[in-house]
């Protein structure tokens, strides 16, 4: 069992009796029983999320059904945990292989992770069906939105009225969002994630959507001392310095993390709370569970402080 200490939230694995099942919308299917690998990025930036789940050695039934998918729920866990969604994400019909294709019931899709044929102990080649995912980007870059406000607006009426057409689930608006009126025959016209963007952009705010929520966020957004675990020299790698702002701690897998959270830091060299800007994991479900690199955007004093006391 995976428990996380309610005092100083500690991520400790008691079991590596690891779980992955993928609830798929369309095929209306659930997998849990066969070979499975998953790739994911999350990330606070403006492009969508993305995963890879790699599905082996499918019955010719079960990938034929595979045609009618749209959306695919992944799920993790470790021994008896509540399962942890890991990623929300729907697939682009684009990149589904045609049933006539030469690859025959291997979906091969290569996108931003591709997966490779394995070999087992006895020389023979398992088959691999890949399902690439993006967060919530295909079904809200398809809608647009076309309204006129007859008598004065608020920005945040604006705000509100795209992430509905967005068809997006709200996980937080920033306390410190400014409030801008806007005078009658305010029109919303186009996508409204684009229109959004703009009136976000006037404002000093950002967003992004994390398995089928919103976020958006002021710079000045600050913690309250909440955090969703403790990363230190017991449970990950020391924290790398990739540049001046950015720094990558490399950990196992952690399946209830998101972009947006925060981590408490409890290293030598940096102990601060921060907010995750990236995520990117991977993990199956028949050998070695899973890893995760947790993204930092660090302010540069703190990394010179870091650095004075790396030369002390």
């Amino acid at each position: 069992m995976t428990t996380i200490e309610s005092e100083i939230k500690v991520i400790k694995y008691n079991s590596l009796d690891f779980h992955l099942r993928l609830e798929i919308a369309g095929a209306d299917l659930v997998i849990e029983d066969m070979d499975i690998d998953v790739e994911f990025i999350k990330t606070r930036a403006e492009e969508p999320n993305k995963s890879t789940v790699t599905i082996w050695n499918l019955s010719d039934d079960i990938f034929k059904k595979l045609f009618d998918t749209y959306a695919v729920d992944v799920y993790a866990w470790f021994g008896d945990d509540e399962p942890s969604l890991i990623f929300r994400g729907y697939t682009d019909p684009k990149s589904m292989v045609k049933m006539h294709a030469v690859a025959g019931r291997i979906n091969t899709a290569k996108g931003f992770l591709a997966s490779t044929v394995k070999q087992d102990n006895k020389g023979q080649f398992d088959i691999p069906t890949v399902i690439e995912l993006i967060d919530s980007k295909v079904n809200y870059l398809a809608s647009k939105i076309n309204k006129t406000y007859f008598g004065e607006v608020t920005s945040t009426q604006l705000i509100n009225d795209c992430i509905e057409a967005m068809g997006v689930g709200i996980g937080f608006i920033s306390e410190d969002l400014p409030e801008k009126t806007y005078k009658n025959g305010y029109k919303l016209i186009g996508k409204p994630h684009a229109v959004l963007k703009t009136l976000l952009d006037a404002l000093g705010a950002k967003f992004n959507v994390t398995n089928g929520f919103i976020y958006v966020q002021m710079p000045t957004d600050k913690n309250n001392d909440t955090y969703a675990v403790v990363l230190n020299p017991e449970n990950s790698m020391q924290p790398d310095q990739q540049s001046d702002d950015t720094i990558v701690i490399s950990t196992r897998l952690i399946p209830f993390l998101n972009a947006n959270d925060w981590v408490k830091l409890e290293f030598k060299e940096l102990e601060s709370l921060e907010q995750v800007y990236e995520l990117r994991g991977k993990c199956n479900n028949y050998g070695t569970a899973g890893t995760t690199d947790v993204i930092i955007k660090v302010p540069v004093e703190k990394t010179k402080k870091k650095k004075a006391k790396k030369a002390e």
